[in-house]
């Protein structure tokens, strides 16, 4: 029996092994089967791996050559709230694609839709739902300056406190 355990332990050191060599080279694919390995052989920690591995398919997608189809996936949602995000990611990525100025405008388009909505909104006095599309218009990164009328609209009509307002643009310019 102390045979065994001790082939057990071996093949456990090989598996623990070829985990680390696959994590220093990097290599999406084998890693993956590395931590399959790992985890079928069972008692062998596999989260810095998965971490690394995580983290390598990450920059994979968010790679220069892939900008093309984050922004196609991203134009074709209609969440101008992700469209918002991924053209902030891309920008970042590939500022002079083609690609990122098609999004943009889409995106331009789609905040100019809200702002008229907001619009709308106060023509009927319906505060209630002017606060939750002005956080949504927040979240697609329509300016500050573009909402400033509607924000004093809602503390005229006390609809939105002071403080509230306070707390939420405080929050808006955290994440931005």
């Amino acid at each position: 029996m102390g045979g065994c355990e001790s082939c057990a332990s071996s093949r456990r050191k090989e598996v623990q092994l070829f985990l680390q060599e696959q994590m220093v080279k990097g290599n999406p694919d084998d890693l993956r089967v590395a931590i399959e390995k790992a985890e079928a052989h069972g008692g062998i920690e596999t989260l810095p791996a998965r971490k690394q591995y995580s983290e390598i398919q990450r920059m994979e997608r968010h790679s220069p050559e892939n900008v093309h189809e984050m922004l196609k996936w991203a134009t074709r949602t209609q969440d101008p709230v992700i469209l918002n995000n991924v053209i902030k990611e891309v920008s970042t990525l590939a500022p002079s694609s083609e690609e990122l100025a098609h999004a943009k405008r889409t995106l331009s388009e789609l905040q100019d839709d809200v702002k008229e909505r907001l619009h709308r909104l106060a023509k009927t006095h319906d505060t209630r739902t002017m606060v939750l599309v002005m956080e949504r218009a927040r979240q697609m990164g329509v300016p500050q300056k573009d909402l400033a009328w509607a924000e004093q609209y809602l503390q005229t009509t006390e609809a939105l406190p002071a403080r509230t307002l306070h707390r939420e643009r405080s929050h808006v310019e955290a994440t931005t």
